[in-house]
């Protein structure tokens, strides 16, 4: 971004945490009229500087344009891009309607927590919102529906190794995701939402993932997993990471707990995501109403031998 006071000024920097508005014009006249609107607003021109408005901009020769998704004559006087909290890009406008952008901007901002909190002790876990929208939650939630057996805990079996019902551990109904369209649309959300988060928040480049489970704990048999560590036996170790994707509420009980860091609950909303450590003492408490739908899988990376 320019410079202020000489010093340049990161746009994640500045607009981080707000839904933002990307105003994308041909002069700086273009966008008279914009001073007032109540969201930051960033504009990138093709010609001139923006002196004289409110809000920052840029001169572009089209690269920036194009990031955007578009080019100069694909959009009208005014196109605009509309960013979420996170920066990322939730809608493009070839020409931008001030009403409509009002609307769709206090309609992200109404998503944001409001209640202002002091955290004086807390897991380290990463949670990331909107991983999935809420019409592929549904589907997913249907496919488990359709086909799902009890879920159950490694245990040695006249010397082997096989998955056993344990209700004493853990009451579930597992599914397997073997559909090819609805793996890639999972991995190609985590990619796109949870991996660089990960990237940013632990510093770790994760390469792979586990199959996905999608799962459920009902009130109506006990559904829990009691206190364990996800990395303990030889077949789990290479887990770094365990990954949980809500796709419903509706439920009560049912939270993740992490008995080493307190009792706090932690519950992502619907098609959010936690992530944390497999190593972490974790349990998913006793759901005591309705049923409780989860994508799970586990991540690692290239420092992990085959």
């Amino acid at each position: 971004m320019p410079a202020q006071d000489g010093i340049p000024v990161s746009f994640y920097e500045r607009f981080c945490g707000r839904p933002t508005v990307v105003l994308i014009a041909h002069s700086p006249s273009d966008l008279a009229g914009w001073e007032m609107f109540p969201a930051p607003v960033f504009g990138i021109l093709s010609e001139g500087d923006g002196t004289g408005l409110p809000f920052p901009c840029l001169r572009d020769d089209g690269r920036l344009t194009q990031l955007y998704g578009g080019s100069r004559p694909s959009f009208g006087p005014v196109g605009a891009v509309v960013l979420d909290a996170t920066m990322r890009v939730v809608a493009r406008f070839p020409d931008a309607d001030m009403a409509h952008l009002r609307e769709l901007v206090m309609d992200l901002s109404a998503q944001m927590p409001t209640q202002e909190a002091t955290v004086t002790a807390a897991a380290p876990v990463l949670m990331v919102p909107q991983v999935l929208d809420p019409a592929f939650c549904q589907q997913l939630i249907a496919v488990h529906d359709a086909d799902h057996f009890e879920s159950g805990m490694m245990r040695l079996v006249a010397g082997q190794p096989q998955l056993v019902p344990d209700p004493t551990v853990k009451i579930r109904r597992d599914h397997r995701l073997e559909d090819p369209g609805l793996m890639a649309q999972l991995s190609d959300a985590l990619t796109r939402r949870v991996l660089p988060a990960i990237q940013a928040a632990f510093h770790y480049r994760v390469t792979r993932f586990e199959a996905f489970k999608i799962v459920s704990y009902d009130a109506k048999t006990g559904g829990y997993f009691r206190r364990h560590r996800d990395n303990t036996t030889p077949d789990a170790c290479h887990r770094r990471f365990a990954l949980s994707i809500n796709l419903n509420d509706g439920y009560a009980g049912g939270c993740l707990t992490f008995p080493e860091f307190g009792s706090t609950c932690y519950r992502p909303p619907t098609g959010g995501s936690i992530v944390f450590s497999g190593s972490l003492l974790h349990e998913a408490t006793d759901v005591t109403a309705g049923r409780r739908y989860v994508v799970l899988s586990f991540l690692w990376g290239d420092d992990v031998g085959s």
